[in-house]
């Protein structure tokens, strides 16, 4: 099924509603935006269009995510080293430096979280089938920190894979390929999440600090990356995508998911990947014994990465973050 990233589909409308993918009109704590292949905004997903439908569902499995106690724990441990690493500490607002304070600190982050989810992006100037999406921080911030002014980009044609799963599905989660749109996006915009905590910690000025977050694949790698931290905290690995190592993953399906531990990949099995959609998790996740001996690879490996441009750079963009969703 071809889906065109900018809202051409004539009967969208009806098509989704037969694909039971068109919601009641109600509020809304986010907006979706899309954004065309020139760079240029677009008009903004309706509620009721498919696509707003799908990402709502991410939304709220990461949003489910967040509010485990293992993800409150992650954040945690990561605002402890950063308050090691950093001698600015405004978010403690006078108060000692205890675990205690740093769980309320994570706390107050996911309160403005769960008010407002940063602004999402279906982003069709992404070529690249293994960038499927993340994060541009804002900085410097003007003020408060403001969910809404972050923003999460989706890779566009993926995202029409996923519509397109959607449809065949009717909407349910029971079925195999929509079910893995879901939870790779889902893993994504958590992995993300890590980076909008720094920008919080950091009040936008400041990025992970180096040395500081060190639970990668391997324990020598002192790399200052916070989404791999928070991943290996909750997941128990960093999840990777890769082709089918027996069957090629067609071009408009969603790779195989595995799992890095300590530089060895484990296919994460098919129960957690649909118990995580539906928001009944296991953490760690579970995946097969015994670690991957084929060569795994990537669709397109030889492509290079997007040279990926801020929309804020764009005539309307701040405006567009104003106006209100549209029905």
């Amino acid at each position: 099924m071809a889906l065109q990233g900018a809202g051409s589909e004539s009967n969208w409308k009806k098509e989704f509603q037969d694909a039971g993918l068109m919601p009641e009109p109600n509020a809304i704590d986010f907006t979706i935006h899309r954004r065309a292949v020139s760079g240029e905004l677009e008009p903004r997903y309706p509620l009721q269009h498919g696509m707003t439908t799908c990402v709502v569902k991410v939304i709220k499995i990461c949003q489910a995510m967040l509010r485990q106690q293992v993800a409150r724990d992650s954040l945690t441990s990561i605002a402890g080293r950063y308050c090691t690493a950093r001698q600015q500490r405004w978010f403690l607002r006078e108060r000692p430096n205890t675990p205690e304070n740093l769980k309320a600190v994570v706390d107050e982050f996911l309160g403005l979280i769960f008010d407002r989810f940063p602004t999402i992006i279906v982003d069709y100037t992404l070529e690249n089938p293994n960038e499927h999406g993340g994060y541009w921080r804002r900085t410097p911030l003007t003020g408060d920190f403001k969910s809404s002014e972050q923003y999460f980009y989706l890779n566009g044609p993926i995202t029409n894979h996923m519509l397109a799963a959607a449809i065949i599905a009717k909407g349910s989660v029971e079925n195999r390929e929509f079910a893995d749109f879901l939870f790779m996006f889902s893993n994504t915009i958590f992995h993300e999440m890590a980076h909008v905590f720094i920008t919080y910690l950091g009040r936008g000025k400041e990025t992970t600090p180096p040395n500081s977050m060190l639970r990668t694949p391997k324990s020598s790698d002192a790399v200052a990356e916070a989404g791999f931290d928070l991943e290996i905290g909750m997941f128990g690995g960093i999840v990777y995508y890769y082709s089918d190592p027996v069957n090629a993953t067609p071009v408009d399906g969603c790779n195989t998911a595995y799992i890095n531990i300590a530089s060895r990949f484990y296919r994460i099995n098919a129960e957690t990947r649909d118990r995580t959609v539906k928001c009944d998790f296991k953490f760690p996740y579970e995946h097969d014994p015994k670690a991957e001996t084929r060569k795994l690879s990537r669709p397109c490996e030889d492509m290079p990465e997007d040279n990926y441009t801020d929309p804020w750079d764009y005539p309307g963009w701040q405006e567009a973050l104003d106006a209100p969703p549209e029905l």
